[in-house]
């Protein structure tokens, strides 16, 4: 689905965390429903020098949807990116490619205005 020029805002609906998302692992899905435009961004809860690998991978799918891992669409560090699910998806899951570090994932979910 195109957007030209859209002004996007919180949906009002909660924030998910993904917290403290373990070195290694895929998170659990987190349910956005159809046509859901959403911002997400990956932070470091701790001060890192391996910038290349301190981002997150991100899966679509729907229920039931295997685990997330580093062959899926990465998304690098510390940018907010929007994503919009579709008609084909309605869940998504993460995965934190760092060997020893944890990594914060927050999801807004967003509208038009």
């Amino acid at each position: 689905m195109a957007r030209r020029s859209v002004i996007l805002v919180p949906s009002g609906e909660a924030v998910i965390k993904v917290g403290s998302l373990a070195a290694a692992s895929s998170s659990t899905e987190q349910a956005l429903g159809q046509y859901q435009v959403f911002a997400v961004i990956g932070i470091r809860p701790t001060t890192s020098t391996s910038i290349a690998t301190t981002g997150f991978h991100i899966k679509f799918g729907r229920t039931g949807m295997p685990a997330a891992a580093a062959t899926d669409m990465f998304l690098p560090p510390g940018q907010l990116v929007t994503l919009d699910t579709g008609s084909a998806f309605t869940h998504v899951r993460f995965f934190n490619p760092h060997a020893t570090e944890a990594i914060d994932i927050y999801v807004l979910p967003l509208i038009t205005n």
